[in-house]
């Protein structure tokens, strides 16, 4: 019976090892997940259109813009207004899309 025991606790602790491996990984090797750094390149915010297009806001410091990306194109939609920060919460305009996004859609 405590044998048992002993195989229990060591395959939690190798699950426990893997479970540390694999934040390690996604928190330190993958590009684009740590935040911003000032003259990088990151994601603001992504919006899912369906059928594996999405619209993305893609900033470098305080440049934004929108792009339209499908499997086979990406699209720059428009040049977003610079980020203006009014009681903690970002504040952008964008130029009409709609007929953009149709067309991202389509």
């Amino acid at each position: 019976m405590l044998w048992l025991w002993v195989k229990v606790i060591a395959f939690l602790v190798f699950l426990g090892a893997g479970a540390a491996l694999l934040n390690y990984y996604y928190r330190h090797k993958r590009p684009g997940i740590k935040s911003a750094r000032a003259g990088r390149i990151h994601l603001a915010d992504t919006c899912a259109l369906g059928n594996r297009q999405y619209l993305v806001v893609a900033q470098f410091g305080r440049e934004r813009h929108l792009l339209g990306i499908s499997p086979n194109a990406i699209n720059h939609l428009s040049s977003l207004r610079e980020v203006e920060l009014q009681d903690d919460k970002p504040q952008v305009s964008a130029t009409p899309i709609v007929e953009k996004v149709e067309g991202v859609k389509g």
